[in-house]
């Protein structure tokens, strides 16, 4: 294969892993990731460099803990007890599963509210819950920032 369609391929992953960013069924920052890593060796880390990588990896993490972790502190933000930020949590991760990308949010702020409702009234519960919606589509939004800087970071060892 020759370098440019490895270049076409790369770009096309990339910004397939960027609309996995906000559409859950891609695994967004880990395919950005996987791209350039992939092109990365198989160009003997002339068009990528080692220390780009690395510095792909740190943001992925970071883009991954972030989204996981963020509806946990919107949740908390709202007055949700550890109940609550686990309903978040483990809401999300079910509505994701089950509604697809409107899950996470609308998961996130059932759980936090139902794990709320036996220790408080309904109003307490539904603002840990609207606490840990927002923390969802922060987090989101953070992985997609995340990810454009992944993406600008690649393609600027290309240009």
């Amino acid at each position: 294969m020759s370098v440019a369609t490895g270049k076409v391929l790369l770009a096309v992953f990339c910004l397939l892993g960027l609309a996995g960013t906000i559409l859950p069924s891609l695994p967004g920052l880990l395919l950005i990731w996987l791209s350039a890593a992939t092109f990365a060796y198989f160009t003997d880390f002339i068009y990528i460099s080692s220390s780009n990588l690395i510095t792909l990896t740190l943001l992925a993490v970071i883009g991954q803990g972030i989204a996981y972790l963020a509806s946990i502190v919107g949740a908390k933000m709202g007055g949700a007890t550890s109940r609550g930020a686990t309903g978040a949590l483990v809401g999300g991760i079910i509505g994701l599963i089950v509604a697809g990308p409107i899950g996470i949010f609308l998961g996130a702020f059932l759980g936090a509210v139902l794990l709320e409702l036996p220790q408080k009234d309904l109003v307490s519960s539904i603002k840990a819950g609207f606490g840990a919606f927002l923390g969802a589509l922060g987090g989101t939004l953070s992985e997609f920032l995340i990810g454009l800087i992944m993406i600008f970071l690649v393609f600027k060892e290309l240009i």
